[in-house]
């Protein structure tokens, strides 16, 4: 323990610095953010036929009953964000590519809303179920893309950015750079 202590007090008299053990808190400028877009199965595992029967017993026994028909199973193609990309500059320039997965257990990963938000992601999307609809093509995917979306407050942790957005805290990676 005293070596430790002895290591430190030297450290901080001759000026040199240990590396920070926390995550650093940072501010990054989001340049473009793209969400890709395309058509993933979805099942639908159908129901049971279901009879319900009520009866009235107050003056006479008078029962009705109702019959909801059985579904069948059924798949269709539903749109759906396959995954979101943003180009962000770092607080020492260099540029990074942040990458995110939605998924059922990811709740974190959305679409980075520019700080003055206009709605053009949301527009976008509804734009591209429209031409889902218009062309069945299931291997199709389209894009939207958003420029200039502002500075950010973010946390990094080696790969791991969590950036505070206005519609809450957004989890990427970065996946490379631009």
């Amino acid at each position: 323990m005293r070596t430790v202590a002895n290591a430190f007090l030297a450290s901080v008299l001759l000026g040199l610095s240990y590396p920070a053990t926390a995550a650093d808190k940072i501010k990054i400028e989001i340049v473009e953010a793209t969400a890709t877009i395309g058509l993933q199965p979805h099942t639908s595992l159908g129901t049971p036929e279901q009879i319900r029967t009520h009866c009235d017993t107050r003056v006479d026994v008078n029962c009705v009953s109702t019959v909801t028909p059985a579904t069948e199973p059924s798949s269709s193609l539903l749109p759906q964000v396959l995954f979101y990309e943003a180009k962000a500059v770092l607080p020492d320039g260099s540029h990074a590519t942040l990458t995110c997965f939605p998924s059922r257990w990811n709740k974190k990963c959305k679409a980075i809303e520019s700080v003055a938000s206009t709605g053009d992601a949301t527009k976008c999307f509804m734009e591209a179920v429209a031409g889902f609809a218009a062309n069945r093509d299931t291997k199709e995917t389209k894009t939207c893309t958003t420029k200039n979306l502002g500075v950010y407050r973010a946390k990094r942790e080696k790969d791991e950015v969590m950036i505070y957005a206005p519609d809450g805290k957004l989890e990427y990676r970065i996946t490379g750079s631009w």
